[in-house]
């Protein structure tokens, strides 16, 4: 399903916003079934489409490869929901998190130390919508890899009008997050 921007109503109309809440609530009734992929933004439900091979296998590596150079310094949480806000409650599809266990609820963003989608069909969503409220929720680093371009686009220094610096990075082009300066990320890795 393509993704789709949210346009204010038209006057007259009205919009049911749902909380977490009330979105986990239609899981648990049976509203939103589980084989659904589906994420909460700004009180929003969105249905995603299914990964396909080439999401799930850059996913699968990256995930792979952010355990094995963060092993026993960070969390790595991959395609599992993230509290947001009130009002949104994201999949994101890998989060690099604080080292602590997180069995009593989601992690939020003051535990987060940077979040990765790996993204081939729903670009626009991650490089606007998605980008706009992790800044605004104050994540530190949002990185977004465009798997058939190949680019890394790395958003830092989030602000409540978006991330102040955005940066584009192609293979050969090495990047290394904030929070672990001595790891070092290059796309030309995933090419083999």
């Amino acid at each position: 399903m393509a993704t789709q921007v949210v346009s204010p109503p038209a006057e007259g109309v009205s919009v049911h916003r749902f909380s977490v809440d009330d979105y986990h609530k239609m899981g648990e009734v049976g509203i939103l079934a589980p084989e659904l992929r589906t994420e909460l933004l700004d009180g929003v439900i969105y249905d995603l489409s299914p990964p396909g091979p080439l999401h799930s296998d850059n996913t699968d590596e990256l995930v792979e490869r952010w355990i094995l150079a963060l092993r026993g310094r960070a969390r790595v949480r991959g395609q599992n929901p993230l509290a947001l806000a009130q009002d949104g409650e994201p999949q994101p599809d890998i989060v690099l998190l604080r080292r602590r266990r997180y069995r009593d609820h989601n992690p939020t963003p003051a535990d987060v130390l940077l979040i990765m989608e790996v993204t081939d069909t729903t670009v626009a969503h991650d490089l606007q919508l998605k980008a706009l409220r992790y800044a605004q929720a104050g994540i530190p680093e949002y990185w977004v890899y465009l798997v058939r371009a190949p680019k890394l686009v790395v958003h830092r220094d989030p602000s409540a009008e978006g991330y102040k610096s955005i940066t584009r990075h192609g293979p050969g082009q090495p990047v290394s997050p904030l929070a672990f300066p001595d790891v070092s990320f290059d796309l030309a890795e995933l090419a083999d």
